[in-house]
């Protein structure tokens, strides 16, 4: 009865959710989806083969960090709190895709119990403890563990942040002014992109414009990868016809259904086919409502991304500006 307030029922098939006692990585209650996806048992094994740069040893000293902040705020009114969130990803073994969950611990239905007298803490050990949140070794001296006594539950929970956290990581690559120019970074890019999109049958390009030819197209060059371009832009009479220029004169995204049947037929596209793209989008990248380059996602599928998807990728559209105009 307790636990259906914590994990309604309703929720309880799609939750991922598991409850703990204090201090003890044994759960007692976890629903399907929590054992299905074996998160714990995934990170204690190894954690940095799924993307956690904390270690176990962090997670516990974070955790008891935590459990004394609780213990200062019930019996000192401390208002000390650290907000270090969790991460986990988790990859699909058949596609490849990482799902990134954020691990949270609520420790709502825990009491805090003091096993005696409690410490007498002077003005200034006080307001250490306030400047020093993090000093877990002045924490224990000052309030010694075997003085508590923690009872009750605490409740993890993990949520799917899979777009956020890959934007973040992309935000990250992309603070090197040169990471466009390696391929190690461009597959680490291309990697995420795939995560955000949920799909592994898209390739990532982009194309740099020439502001000083009024951002046209023939004089558009890769950035570390191209779809379209290779060494230099594709001849192409009737280059004002491609879905590249549809998209520069309108500002908008293009998609393409299937190459072999699409509206457009110029030189550009048929490169694309040569290579054995069938779909995808094509968007310009924007700075100051200025083109200063283009996304490609394509797809050697047909009808791999529509608005669905592009939904995804508008936040990325800007941190992919952002990072062509360094």
């Amino acid at each position: 009865v307790l636990l259906s307030s914590v994990i309604p029922v309703g929720r309880a098939k799609t939750a991922i959710t598991a409850a703990f006692p204090p201090f003890d990585l044994t759960w007692f209650y976890s629903t399907p989806k929590f054992d299905e996806l074996d998160l714990l048992g995934k990170f204690l094994s190894d954690n940095n083969a799924h993307g956690c740069d904390m270690s176990v040893e962090q997670m516990l000293s974070t955790k008891t960090l935590s459990a004394y902040h609780l213990i200062g705020e019930k019996f000192y009114g401390l208002n000390v709190h650290i907000h270090a969130p969790f991460y986990i990803r988790i990859p699909d073994e058949k596609t490849g895709l990482r799902t990134y969950y954020q691990i949270d611990v609520d420790p709502s239905n825990v009491e805090i119990r003091a096993d005696g007298d409690l410490p007498q803490l002077s003005e200034s050990d006080l307001s250490m403890l306030e400047t020093e949140p993090e000093n877990l070794d002045l924490w224990m001296r000052l309030l010694p563990p075997d003085l508590f006594t923690f009872v009750g539950f605490v409740v993890m929970n993990a949520i799917d942040v899979t777009e956020q956290a890959a934007l973040s990581l992309i935000r990250d690559v992309l603070l090197d002014k040169d990471s466009l120019l390696t391929e190690n970074n461009l597959l680490q890019l291309e990697s995420l992109v795939r995560d955000i999109l949920k799909t592994e049958a898209v390739d990532l390009g982009l194309i740099a414009l020439d502001p000083s030819l009024s951002a046209d197209l023939p004089g558009a060059r890769s950035v570390g990868r191209s779809l379209l371009i290779d060494r230099e832009i594709p001849d192409c009479a009737y280059w004002e016809k491609s879905y590249y220029a549809q998209s520069l004169r309108t500002g908008e995204p293009v998609f393409i259904d299937d190459f072999q049947t699409s509206e457009y037929d110029t030189g550009y596209e048929r490169k694309l086919v040569s290579k054995g793209y069938r779909s995808g989008l094509i968007t310009p990248l924007m700075i100051a409502g200025r083109p200063i380059g283009l996304l490609e996602l394509l797809s050697k599928q047909e009808n791999t991304i529509g608005n669905r998807e592009y939904r995804r990728t508008k936040e990325l559209l800007g941190i992919f500006s952002s990072g062509l105009q360094r």
